[in-house]
């Protein structure tokens, strides 16, 4: 794959919802608390045979629209480029409610396509709590333990966003040839203060 490294803008700038946890977002990103490495590619790199039989997979999957049926495939095919061998789709996110539409479990990389209706999960569950004090952020926390097993929480190690390349959600052709794909990742910021008043330090402690 071919990949080409974007700035960090490109993924801060995608119509989100105009809240404060939005902005903490970007705050996160902007104080190295997260780390976002953007990757472009042309949809052609994927290969019509690759993809089909990979769409085959994803039609047995739980599906909005066709549109979010192909980018849960290209979520797919990128993460085999990453040495995922072991794709799943509709998976709960270690110990949580939420769910992504795609992931590698053993790796603990889990994506999301289309739009992030709630922008939070991105460092929520990558374990990070932001405490503020009216507008202003106050301090970053840690949200859980970090944990080596997979399937506990503290294992994700990275979210993926796939955004839409289209504006209208229901399009199925694309607007643009080149797709995207934004990785968060815990940065090179520390987090030394433990939230230890949420439930899952006292079950641990």
């Amino acid at each position: 794959m071919q990949s080409k490294k974007r700035s960090p803008e490109a993924a801060l700038s995608i119509p989100s919802p105009r809240r404060f946890e939005s902005e903490w977002l970007k705050y996160l990103v902007a104080k190295h608390y997260l780390s976002l490495e953007t990757v472009t590619f042309e949809f052609e790199e994927i290969s019509t045979t690759e993809f089909a039989e990979v769409r085959r997979k994803v039609a047995e999957a739980a599906i909005i629209t066709p549109l979010h049926a192909d980018l849960k495939a290209v979520a797919t095919w990128f993460l085999r480029r990453k040495d995922c061998e072991e794709v799943t789709y509709e998976q709960k996110y270690p110990e949580s409610a939420r769910i992504a539409d795609v992931a590698c479990v053993p790796r603990g990389y889990y994506v999301e396509v289309g739009k992030v209706e709630d922008i939070t999960r991105i460092y929520q569950m990558l374990g990070l709590d932001v405490i503020s004090r009216g507008s202003e952020v106050s301090s970053v926390l840690r949200r859980h333990p970090k944990s080596d097993d997979p399937m506990k929480r503290g294992s994700v190690q990275a979210i993926l966003s796939v955004p839409f390349p289209v504006e209208d959600e229901y399009r199925r052709a694309w607007e643009v040839d080149e797709l995207a794909v934004h990785t968060y990742t815990l940065g090179s910021r520390p987090v030394s203060t433990a939230n230890r008043r949420h439930r899952w330090w006292g079950e641990e402690d």
